[in-house]
């Protein structure tokens, strides 16, 4: 089941992956929404703290939340057309 604010957060995005930017042709679907800053790690589930994500890294993030550091650089998720900020989350070290 989509999340409820799923169409809302794909065209904020304007469709593509807000990690990778891989779009929806590539994917051969509409992709998921993935909490920004995981519910996990206290967050809420609201439009601001949600990205448009491809399945692949959507799971690979997980409940991944950036350091103190990271955080500090991208203070928001926002959809950004070169995705530079998101970025920082798909380079985590495990």
């Amino acid at each position: 089941m989509p999340h409820p604010l799923h169409e809302q957060v794909r065209r904020a995005f304007g469709f593509p992956c807000g990690y990778c930017r891989v779009d929806e042709t590539s994917a051969g679907a509409e992709l998921t929404v993935d909490h920004y800053r995981p519910l996990a790690a206290g967050d809420a589930d609201e439009l601001a703290n949600l990205v448009y994500a491809c399945f692949r890294c959507n799971l690979y993030k997980g409940d991944y939340w950036p350091s103190p550091k990271e955080e500090a650089a991208c203070p928001s998720p926002k959809p950004h057309p070169d995705a530079k900020c998101l970025t920082l989350i798909s380079y985590n070290s495990s």
